[in-house]
C-alpha cells in the first residue's frame, strides 16, 4: 500500500516539475498517462489546471490512491524541461523503482542555473534585438539594454515578493516604460513603439495566452480556462502599467512620438531576420535553452520568420495567415527535430515562436486607451486576439495531423 501511494506521489511531482519548468498541461497529462500505464495501474484519473494537479488510481486488488499537488507560479527553463521530458520518457519505456525516481528528479531540479551574467546577457540580446526588429536604431538599442538590465533587477528583487502576475507585470511595465519615456523626452530613444515592444516581450505573456487558447482547443476547458486567465491577467498587468506611466508623460511629449511607427517596421527583410534570430537567441538563453537545444533554437527562429516574410511578402498573406502558416512552422520544425535529436519540441515550440508573439499591438491598443482613440484600441486589440489565436491553432492542427497520421499507418503497420 505505501509503495502504491508513494510511486503515484513521484509521478505526480515529476508532472508538477515539468509544469513548474513550462511544459504544456496536454503533455504532461499525456506523459501521466503513459506513465501510469507502464506502471502497470489497472485505472487512472489525472487533472491539470493552471494552480494544481490531481491524480486518482485504482490498483488491480481494488485499492484507490488519490494525491493532489499545488503548482507555483510557473516559470521558464527549457535545460530542466528538456531533462525532465527526457527522464519521463525513460520512465515510460524502462520503469525503475520509486527511490531512483525520485533521485533522478532530485538531480534535475538540483542543477545549478545559468551564471548571473550569462543571464543579464541573454536579456540585452532578447531585449535590444527585438528593438531593432521593431524599426529601433542605435538610441533605442541603447535604451532597451538599458531596460534589460532593470528588468533583471526587477525580476531578482521583486519575483519572490509580489505574489500575482498582474501586480509583478504592472509595476515592472510601469518601470520600463518610465525609463523608455524619460530618455525620450531627454531626446534618446524617440521611437518608444519600438522601445516598449520590446520591453513586453521580456514579460511573455503572450505566450501564455496561446498556450491557453491550445488547451481550450485540446477539450482541456478547466486548464485553458486557468492559463487563459492567467495571461490575460499578466497582459491586463503590463496594460496597466503603460497606462499610468503614459499618463504622465502625454502633457508634455509630442504626440506623434507615441504612434510614428504605428504601420511601418524595418524595410529591409535581412535586418529583421538577423535582429529577431538574435533577439530568440536571447530569450532561449533566458529560459535556459543549453546543450544541443540552443542551435535548434537559434535556427527554428530564423525559418520561422523567414516563413512569415515569404507569406506576407511574396503571396500577400494577411497577418493572421501568415502567423498560422509560421506557428505550423514551429509545430513542424519541433517535432522533427524531437525525431531527429528526441529534444522534446516543447522547447522549441516556446523559444522559436517569439517573433510572431503580439507585443507590437498590446502597445497600441494601450495608446488607443490612454487617448481615447476607440478605434486603434478596437483594431490592435483584435490584432492581438488574432495572432494569438493563430499561433495556438498553428501548433493544435500541426500535433493532431501528426497524432492522425500515427494512428492511422503506424496502427496498421503493427
Amino acid at each position: 500500500m505505501k509503495a502504491t501511494g508513494k510511486l503515484l506521489g513521484a509521478i505526480l511531482d515529476l508532472g508538477r516539475e515539468m509544469m513548474v519548468t513550462g511544459a504544456e498541461v496536454w503533455r504532461v497529462k499525456g506523459l501521466l498517462v503513459q506513465m501510469f500505464d507502464a506502471y502497470c495501474f489497472k485505472e487512472w484519473e489525472v487533472w491539470i489546471v493552471a494552480s494544481f494537479m490531481a491524480s486518482s488510481v485504482h490498483t488491480w486488488d481494488d485499492r484507490e490512491y488519490t494525491e493532489i499537488r499545488t503548482i507555483e507560479d510557473r516559470s521558464y527553463d527549457l535545460d530542466k524541461l528538456e531533462r525532465l521530458y527526457s527522464l519521463a520518457e525513460e520512465m515510460i519505456r524502462s520503469p525503475v523503482s520509486v527511490n531512483t525516481m525520485r533521485m533522478k528528479v532530485d538531480e534535475i531540479i538540483e542543477r545549478p542555473g545559468q551564471p548571473e551574467i550569462q543571464k543579464y546577457i541573454a536579456a540585452i540580446m532578447a531585449g535590444v534585438g527585438f528593438a531593432v526588429f521593431y524599426s529601433g536604431g542605435l538610441p533605442e538599442a541603447l535604451v532597451v539594454a538599458v531596460m534589460s538590465v532593470v528588468f533583471m533587477l526587477y525580476s531578482r528583487r521583486m519575483g519572490s515578493v509580489i505574489d500575482t502576475r498582474l501586480a509583478f507585470n504592472a509595476a515592472g511595465a510601469f518601470v520600463m516604460e518610465t525609463i523608455a519615456l524619460t530618455a525620450a523626452a531627454c531626446g534618446i530613444g524617440s521611437d518608444i513603439a519600438a522601445v516598449t515592444t520590446a520591453a513586453i516581450l521580456l514579460l511573455a505573456s503572450g505566450i501564455g495566452f496561446a498556450r491557453g487558447i491550445g488547451d481550450f482547443i485540446h477539450g482541456d476547458t478547466l486548464a485553458g480556462v486557468g492559463e487563459t486567465s492567467n495571461a490575460l491577467l499578466g497582459a491586463a498587468g503590463i496594460a496597466i502599467g503603460i497606462y499610468i506611466s503614459m499618463l504622465f508623460f502625454t502633457s508634455f511629449l509630442r504626440q506623434d512620438i507615441f504612434v510614428e511607427n504605428t504601420v511601418n517596421r524595418i524595410a529591409d527583410p535581412a535586418i529583421q531576420l538577423i535582429s529577431c534570430t538574435i533577439g530568440c537567441a536571447g530569450f532561449a538563453l533566458m529560459f535556459g535553452a543549453r546543450r544541443r537545444a540552443l542551435p535548434f533554437s537559434v535556427i527554428g527562429s530564423f525559418l520561422t520568420w523567414t516563413v512569415f516574410l515569404v507569406a506576407v511578402n511574396r503571396f500577400s498573406c494577411t497577418s493572421f495567415t501568415a502567423t498560422l502558416l509560421s506557428s505550423c512552422f514551429v509545430a513542424l520544425y519541433a517535432g522533427a527535430v524531437n525525431a531527429v535529436t528526441k529534444i522534446p519540441s516543447a522547447i522549441f515550440l516556446t523559444s522559436c515562436v517569439f517573433p510572431l508573439l503580439p507585443g507590437s499591438s498590446l502597445y497600441y491598443a494601450v495608446y488607443g486607451l490612454v487617448c481615447e482613440n476607440m478605434d486603434m484600441f478596437r483594431s490592435h486589440g483584435r490584432a492581438m486576439l488574432l495572432t494569438s489565436i493563430g499561433i495556438a491553432l498553428g501548433f493544435i492542427i500541426v500535433n493532431n495531423l501528426i497524432h492522425i497520421i500515427r494512428r492511422v499507418f503506424f496502427s496498421e503497420a503493427s
